[in-house]
């Protein structure tokens, strides 16, 4: 689950600068951002040189806390600053184990990757817009575009080595909890509700697309499987 903050989602403090900002708004959100993602969303035109000083310095001031992974690389959680800010829980702060670090930084990665770019929703904004949800509806996360809220809705499941047959009754589950609720019933209709599944390859992506050909599925459902590479590294090519 994605858990929201008590704010708005925008860090302030006078040693923050805009694009600051929108990277701590990341770490909110995502839980989880590294320096490749920072280069590719906030400095495109940057070196990566560039995008490790910006780390190093929200670390030393304490916004950002960093944790190695896969021969040195570095991926960043929330600071004790910005813990405190926004009354996040204590554990935001420690490490991630290995299956939620692939779950994070896939989705990371299809997030900003996607066209239009698309934003993880806060528990907050999930309630606002459908309602009260169940724990279990909630704990999947949500994804909108990007200054678009009235565009689809996207679900996102994150395929971390199952069997092709385990993943589409999984999928078949996150409609089953949500079909008859109305706000989720009325995306449906409008053709407005999309689940996706981040895979690894392109030949684990069609086994999934065949073994969801063979189930039926409710009128006006979408469903996308996408590659995202960086799960190859994070779990290892499982088909």
């Amino acid at each position: 689950m994605n858990s929201g903050s008590r704010g708005n989602p925008s860090p302030k403090s006078k040693d923050l600068g805009a694009r600051d900002r929108r990277i701590l708004n990341d770490v909110v959100r995502s839980r989880v951002v590294t320096n490749e993602s920072i280069l590719q969303a906030h400095l495109p035109e940057s070196s990566a040189n560039a995008t490790t000083k910006v780390t190093s310095r929200l670390v030393k001031c304490g916004w950002l806390k960093p944790f190695e992974f896969q021969e040195r690389r570095q991926y960043f959680v929330a600071g004790p600053r910005l813990i405190k800010l926004f009354g996040l829980p204590v554990n935001r702060g420690r490490p991630l184990g290995p299956q939620a670090l692939a779950i994070q930084l896939s989705i990371l990665e299809f997030c900003n990757t996607s066209k239009p770019a698309l934003r993880l929703m806060l528990d907050k904004e999930m309630t606002l817009m459908l309602g009260s949800l169940t724990n279990k509806q909630m704990a999947t996360p949500h994804a909108v575009e990007a200054g678009n809220v009235q565009g689809p809705l996207r679900i996102i499941r994150v395929d971390l080595g199952g069997s092709p047959t385990h993943v589409a009754k999984k999928l078949a589950m996150d409609i089953k909890i949500r079909e008859s609720q109305p706000s989720y019933a009325k995306l449906l209709t409008q053709r407005s509700l999309i689940l996706v599944v981040l895979t690894s390859t392109d030949t684990k992506k069609a086994f999934i697309e065949d073994a969801i050909r063979k189930r039926k599925w409710p009128a006006g459902i979408r469903i996308n499987v996408i590659v995202v590479p960086c799960l190859i590294s994070l779990i290892g090519v499982r088909k």
